[in-house]
């Protein structure tokens, strides 16, 4: 009814932070200090990114004898809905007779980069293996463009004029 969808409202205001609509850029740009998961060969690393909450993952390509670092420099675009505060990150070692073993992984809470107005927050994310050690770490640069206009910066943007040259 009326009442409580503007208790819920109200709520909202008051308490919890409202996500965005939009669309949060993230350029996987390397890592490093991954430690090695074959014995007979360097790390053939790849970055999985899953948005938690949706249905969209992506990956890098694989770096063929990485090791114990990798540079991808590669963009993804995620559509981010309200509820959606979470990328999942994978790092994996492409193996070519047995499935791909996992390096290490971490959840990236990316809640706060809806306050970013748009510009660019480069951070190093820590990785942890299945028993909780480090993994290495990989350098993600996030980018976040609200549909909203009032969230890009405070104010609406003013309409563009095509007179002006």
């Amino acid at each position: 009814d009326a009442a409580h969808a503007q208790s819920e409202r109200n709520h909202k205001e008051e308490g919890e932070e409202r996500m965005a609509y939009g669309t949060l850029t993230v350029n996987v740009v390397e890592a490093q200090k991954l430690p090695s998961k074959d014995w007979t060969s360097k790390n053939d690393p790849y970055c999985k990114l899953e948005l938690k909450g949706s249905t969209q993952k992506v990956q890098t390509k694989t770096i063929s004898g990485g090791g114990k670092s990798a540079r991808w420099e590669e963009q993804f675009n995620f559509n981010i809905i309200d509820g959606n505060s979470q990328i999942f990150l994978q790092v994996m070692d492409k193996d070519t007779f047995s499935a791909d073993d996992v390096i290490g992984s971490a959840a990236v809470d990316i809640s706060n980069l809806f306050q970013t107005g748009g510009q660019p927050v480069d951070r190093w994310v820590h990785l942890k293996d299945s028993k909780g050690r480090d993994a290495g770490e990989v350098r993600l640069v996030f980018i976040w463009k609200s549909s909203t206009p009032q969230q890009q910066g405070g104010m609406p943007a003013a309409p563009a004029n095509p007179m002006n040259k």
